[in-house]
């Protein structure tokens, strides 16, 4: 199943050059740039394994690892890559971003200064410090830093920088879904189009809460879900949407059950009304770690 991965975020690209030369190595780049990610790891495991301090394969395993949602594993192997080359800036924005999946906000910010502390004027971990920023609802200190980001030279600033002189009071107010605290005990909530997950909309549209809330669901198992939007439904007025006319988004996720069994069912989610958003009954949620 494909997975909707780092909208909100600049994607970082996978590190190209190995150590040394390394036939495996290539061929696990070619994989992931098929994106056959799954595959791309395996052979960086064997990579690995014959030499556990390889940074490009740590790297780009870690990479890989977020891709497939599996961002525990990605925050081990990232964790290892900067042991192996602690100058490596673009590893402490790639560990930024996985913290920030993992709910660990304050960890992220860390990351982004020390990758700007290596490099001052590195466009992509200014922009996506001042993403964090507007998630987060601190709409002044994302202004600051996505003009940084412009000067900087990133071009995903711009509307960014135009939306913050805007004035205040003309701004579209947004509700950003950073983390679910409670787990609905209603065996309807999310499952029927009668009671959707009212997730509103985040600071970068519709889709971005939506994502996140989704993201943020672990199956019994502990393991994230996999999902695919599979299209609008069940119109209704809503003072919230364009003329009037809002729809639900209906998503098929797969998980398992604590016995390893796989399930598939849809879920009904609602971007343009917010109610704060719980976790699925029978489902847990992301708990923060370092």
């Amino acid at each position: 199943m494909k997975n909707i991965i780092f909208l909100f975020f600049v994607f970082i690209a996978f590190c190209a050059k190995s150590q040394n030369k390394n036939p495996l190595f290539d061929q696990a780049m070619a994989k992931l740039q098929a994106a056959d990610y799954e595959a791309g790891i395996l052979l960086l495991n064997k990579v690995i394994q014959v030499n556990p301090a390889d940074y490009p394969a740590l790297y780009n395993r870690a990479v890989a690892k977020s891709i497939l949602k599996q961002y525990q594993p990605a925050l081990t192997d990232i964790n290892q890559a900067i042991i192996v080359k602690k100058d490596a800036k673009k590893a402490y924005l790639q560990r930024a971003i996985i913290r920030k999946k993992l709910t660990d906000f304050d960890g992220a910010f860390t990351d982004f200064d020390q990758a700007l502390k290596l490099d001052p004027k590195y466009a992509d971990a200014i922009y996506n410090k001042a993403v964090l920023f507007e998630f987060l609802g601190k709409i002044e200190e994302a202004c600051e830093e996505f003009r940084k980001a412009k000067d900087a030279g990133s071009p995903a600033a711009y509307p960014k920088v135009d939306f913050c002189e805007t004035p205040i009071d003309e701004r579209v107010r947004t509700i950003s879904v950073t983390k679910l605290e409670s787990i609905s005990s209603d065996k309807s909530y999310g499952f029927s189009n009668k009671n959707p997950v009212k997730v509103g909309a985040g600071s970068n549209g519709g889709l971005e809460n939506e994502q996140t809330y989704l993201d943020l669901l672990r199956d019994e198992s502990g393991q994230p879900i996999s999902y695919v939007f599979k299209g609008k439904c069940c119109d209704y007025f809503s003072k919230k949407a364009q003329n009037g006319r809002g729809f639900l988004s209906q998503y098929e996720i797969n998980y398992k059950l604590k016995n390893g069994t796989s399930k598939i069912t849809t879920i009904f989610l609602n971007q343009f009304e917010f109610e704060q958003p719980k976790v699925l009954l029978g489902f847990d949620t992301i708990r923060p770690t370092k």
